[in-house]
Formats: structure tokens, sequence, C-alpha cells
């Protein structure tokens, strides 16, 4: 049961995205499920996934287009960006907002911070030998070696 509910998700997933690609919008609601299916399928949890609603929704509250930050979003998962770091990205969207910050500006200021975030902690790998550089996958520990 639990196998046929994963496949009927992934083919909802699927059916999802190629009926966005053929359009050049997408809804808040779209990239929301967008976001909580690639949760599932990096195995985070449910606080990870909190914290990549409120950065996208702060975004969103920035006025940057919906499918540029769910590109931010799922570039900070992909990245390797946990629960803090979505959260600090979150706050600091706000808090450019409060500043009276064009919605550009504000785009622009959260793809440099998730950049900077994922070189950070690549080199912060690299330094500790834990790992090449490399987020670490879901079910890989980080270095991801072979354990030799």
């Amino acid at each position: 049961m639990k196998r046929l509910m994963t496949m009927a998700v992934l083919l909802a997933t699927g059916a999802l995205v190629f009926a966005m690609g053929t359009r050049q919008s997408m809804t808040e609601d779209e990239a929301l499920a967008l976001i909580d299916q690639k949760i599932i399928d990096m195995n985070l949890t449910l606080e990870d996934a909190d914290a990549a609603e409120e950065a996208f929704t702060a975004m969103i509250e920035a006025k940057v287009q919906v499918r540029n930050a769910f590109r931010i979003v799922s570039d900070a998962l992909d990245g390797g960006l946990k629960a803090r770091e979505m959260t600090e990205l979150a706050v600091q969207t706000r808090l450019r907002i409060q500043q009276g910050l064009s919605a550009g500006s504000c785009e622009d200021a959260a793809r440099d911070m998730v950049r900077e975030r994922i070189r950070t902690m690549e080199q912060e790998r690299l330094q500790d030998g834990t790992g090449e550089g490399v987020p670490a996958g879901p079910g890989v520990p980080a270095g991801g070696g072979s354990g030799k």
C-alpha cells in the first residue's frame, strides 16, 4: 500500500511538472507542492520543510515571481541547506522588505545568500576532510565516501 501511494504521488508530481513545462506561470500552490515533494524525496525533516516553505513565502511577500522563488528554494535544498539556513533566508528577505527594497533586489540577495551558504558548506566539508565538497544526499553520510 505504501509503495502504491508513493507511485501515485510520483505520477502526480510528474504530471504537474509536465503541465508546468507547457506554460510560463506557476502558482504558489504548485510551487509549494513541488517543494514538499522535494522534501519527501530528499528525506528531510518536518523542520526543514517548514523552514523551506517559510523562505518561499517570504520571497513571495517580497513580490519575487513564484517560479524564481521556487528555483531559489529548490537550489538551496539541492545544495544541502537545512532549517537554520532557510530560516535565516526568510528573516533576511523580510528585513529587505521592511527596508523597502525592490522585488529584484530581494531576489538577487536571496540567490546570492543561497550560493554563498552552499559555497561555505562545501569549503567546510573540504577543510574538515569529511567530503569532497559535495553536499551529502539523502541517506548518504556527510563525506559519502566508501569508508576506506
